[in-house]
């Protein structure tokens, strides 16, 4: 049985590779050397099959300007898990990281006290000499346990390397913590609400005309 879709949200500096990842995995599209940033925010819609369920995921791409903008509130609505990416050659767009952490967090929701899952992305790992990727492995756990995020994986989107096992990582998080039932028990509930409330309407305006 399907699924409602599951929404991700990928967040981090301009220029650290956010649409590449989405567009490598997604369609299979090569990297361009010389890509346009994206304005504003793009989403896609993709269909996988993951531990022998077919599960939609909705995959928001936020450009790098967007941080300070006060539509990240509507961007980060009903997200079930965050994607931070960053430059393995750029440290500070990896240091970067925490201010949209502190942005994020303002804006995301919380499912019966359990918090959606956040993994920080080090994408562009083949221009990285392969001595020093167990080094920047080790660092990356150490910053994920320092400042709060579930995970760190590794990728490339220009050979493809890694992307795969980045959303299966976050997505697998997310249904590890039961974030897609209890996100459909709290909408169920917000419409029952509604309904009450309307109803509730309705009798007090026919009591006023009778």
């Amino acid at each position: 049985m399907e699924q409602n879709y599951i929404k991700l949200v990928i967040v981090g500096e301009s220029g650290v590779g956010k649409t590449q990842i989405l567009n490598s995995y997604c369609f299979g599209l090569a990297p361009q050397a010389a890509s346009d940033f994206t304005i504003g925010c793009d989403y896609v819609l993709k269909r996988v099959l993951l531990n022998g369920k077919f599960l939609k995921l909705q995959i928001w791409d936020v450009s790098g300007a967007e941080r300070e903008s006060p539509l990240m509130k509507i961007y980060l609505k009903g997200a079930l898990g965050i994607v931070f990416v960053f430059d393995a050659t750029n440290e500070m767009s990896r240091q970067q990281l925490v201010k949209w952490q502190n942005i994020v967090y303002q804006y995301v929701d919380e499912y019966n006290g359990r918090h959606i899952p956040f993994l920080i992305v080090q994408n562009k790992m083949d221009l990285v000499q392969q001595y020093e990727d167990q080094n920047q492995q080790q660092f990356l756990q150490q910053f994920c346990q320092t400042f709060g995020f579930f995970d760190g994986v590794q990728c490339s989107a220009f050979d493809n390397q890694g992307l795969k096992n980045v959303f299966e990582t976050i997505v697998d998080e997310i249904i590890r913590r039961d974030l897609v039932e209890l996100q459909q028990k709290k909408n169920e509930s917000k419409i029952s609400k509604l309904q009450i409330e309307d109803k509730g309407l309705k009798l007090k305006q026919k009591s006023r005309c009778s």
